[in-house]
C-alpha cells in the first residue's frame, strides 16, 4: 500500500499560525482565516461524540472534527467578506464488515435571517467508489452571503444503518482575501 507522506499535525499547526491563524494579519496580503476547529467549542452539536482530533483517512492523517453520522454542527454567527470562502476536506474512515457500510451524505448548509440554504452535498462511500478512498478537498465560494450575518452549519446523514459511518471534516476554514474583506471587528468571533 502506498502511503501519502504528511505534515505532522505539529508542523500542520504551526503552519496554520504562520500563514494567518488570527482574523488580522499584519501584513494585508495575506489571507485571513478563520480556523473551525478551534470554533468548535463555541458550536452548537447534536452528539457530544463530535470532536476535533487528528484522523487518518487511508494512510494520511489530518487535523479534523470527528463527526460520525448523523452528526450537525451549527457555528457562532459571523459576517463574510465580498471575498470569502469555505475550505475543507470530507472523508469516511473505512471500518467494519463492508456489507454494513453505505456510505455517508455530508451537508454545508448557511442559515441567514430569512432561511436556511444548503449550498453544498456530496455522498462519499468509499466502499463502492473507488474515488471517494481518501480525503476529498473541496473549496467553496461564500460571496453571495457577503454583508450578511450567517450561521454556518455542517451536517453528516447516514443513508441506511450509521454502523460503519465514520466520517470526519478535515481543517475546516473560512478564508478572505485580505483584512478588508471583514466587514467589522464585531462581527468576527475570535480565535483563542
Amino acid at each position: 500500500m502506498h502511503r501519502k507522506k504528511t505534515l505532522p499535525l505539529l508542523a500542520q499547526a504551526t503552519a496554520l499560525v504562520l500563514l494567518g491563524f488570527s482574523c488580522y494579519p499584519e501584513d494585508p496580503r495575506l489571507p485571513s482565516v478563520l480556523s473551525l476547529l478551534a470554533q468548535l467549542e463555541d458550536a452548537q452539536r447534536s452528539d457530544t461524540g463530535i470532536e476535533t482530533r487528528t484522523v487518518e483517512i487511508r494512510g494520511e492523517e489530518r487535523p479534523a472534527i470527528w463527526a460520525h453520522a448523523p452528526a450537525t454542527i451549527r457555528f457562532p454567527s459571523m459576517t463574510v467578506g465580498h471575498n470569502a470562502g469555505l475550505r475543507f476536506a470530507v472523508g469516511v474512515r473505512q471500518a467494519g464488515a463492508p456489507d454494513s457500510a453505505d456510505g455517508v451524505d455530508f451537508a454545508v448548509k448557511i442559515a441567514t435571517a430569512e432561511e436556511t440554504k444548503e449550498i453544498w452535498r456530496r455522498t462519499v462511500d468509499p466502499i463502492h467508489r473507488a474515488q471517494d478512498r481518501g480525503w476529498l478537498d473541496v473549496e467553496l465560494d461564500l460571496t453571495s452571503f457577503a454583508s450578511q450575518r450567517i450561521d454556518l452549519i455542517l451536517a453528516t446523514e447516514t443513508r441506511g444503518s450509521p454502523a460503519a459511518d465514520f466520517s470526519a471534516w478535515g481543517l475546516p476554514v473560512v478564508e478572505a482575501a485580505t483584512e478588508a474583506d471583514y466587514l467589522g471587528e464585531e462581527s468576527i468571533p475570535r480565535l483563542r
